[in-house]
């Protein structure tokens, strides 16, 4: 049981070795694929970056052309414009500052048009400041992502032998694991037979410990019964000296009655005498208390041929 134990434990640890490979292998090659499109993608980004700031700046210069371009062909217009004007004569005393238009002093109309085109350069020009402003925050954006982005991507190239070596470890660890594991299954299982056989042991020794309080016990209520036995041969015996002590009390009351009293046996009378008092036959009326004491010696569960051996035991 414990080999085919083992041999399953085994089993398990190369399957799980196994798929934990295979896992290992399917991570690294994700990690790859992860890493290429990560590659890719900046890559993609950075050239979409590039080409973002460069249409940006050509249309920055394109507009600031154009507009340089449109500023001049107007101040070329209205210059040629103005040449065609005819030269008024001039008075002697000027007129007053601001008491004239601006069509009836001497070029006064090209000076408004100059005014006029110089707020909407100076316009044009905020406008160009804000735009490149805002394509300049864009740019800085997008700057730090890609920095960013490249930064993680180089931290993912440089820890990749990290990540490789912390799997390693994890194996390791695996492995070491599942060798803990087998020689726990190894201790639990010798932990169990010493257990089972330390129950066993107890178990046997309660067992004798029962049979010999069992076997005390029994030999206690023996020698009861053999003391209330006892005792009731000696009450018995009694009881029969005490009934012969009145059936010979009332033999010699009767023969002394009829006039031949008989003398007291010593203990030097002859044989013949004895075989005499033997040979008379006595008519003894039965005693109630003997017969019911009897009987009692009946109802003490005592087997009969216990009591005889008991009775002849007391006799001897």
């Amino acid at each position: 049981m414990l080999d085919n134990l083992k041999l399953r434990v085994l089993e398990g640890s190369k399957q799980l070795k196994t798929s934990v490979e295979g896992h290992a292998v399917d991570m690294n090659q994700r990690m790859a694929v992860n890493l290429s499109s990560a590659s890719e993608r900046l890559g993609a980004v950075a050239t979409a970056t590039i080409t973002t700031v460069n249409n940006a700046s050509i249309d920055i210069n394109n507009r600031m052309h154009s507009s340089v371009n449109s500023a001049s062909e107007k101040i070329t217009a209205v210059a040629s414009a103005t040449a065609q004007v005819v030269v008024a004569p001039v008075s002697s005393t000027p007129p007053p500052l601001g008491s004239k238009d601006a069509d009836e002093v001497l070029g006064g109309p090209f000076f408004a048009s100059m005014a006029y085109r110089q707020q909407q350069v100076d316009r044009g020009h905020k406008a160009l400041l804000e735009s490149g402003e805002m394509l300049s925050a864009k740019l800085a954006a997008t700057r730090r992502r890609v920095t960013e982005e490249a930064h993680s991507a180089l931290f993912i190239q440089h820890n990749f032998g990290c990540l490789t070596q912390i799997a390693d470890d994890i194996r390791s660890i695996r492995d070491s694991i599942q060798s803990l594991v087998i020689i726990m299954e190894e201790v639990e299982q010798g932990l169990m037979t010493k257990t089972e056989e330390h129950l066993t042991t107890e178990n046997a020794l309660f067992a004798m410990q029962q049979q010999t309080e069992l076997e005390q016990y029994e030999h206690g209520k023996m020698v009861q019964k053999e003391l209330r036995m006892r005792q009731r041969q000696e009450e018995r015996r009694r009881a029969l000296g005490e009934a012969f002590e009145k059936d010979l009390l009332t033999y010699q009351t009767l023969m002394t009655y009829q006039g031949s009293a008989p003398l007291p046996l010593a203990s030097d009378t002859d044989a013949s005498q004895r075989l005499r008092l033997e040979s008379i036959d006595l008519v003894v009326e039965p005693d109630v208390d003997l017969t019911t004491f009897y009987d009692g010696d009946q109802d003490t569960g005592i087997p009969r041929d216990r009591r005889r051996q008991l009775s002849d035991a007391s006799d001897e």
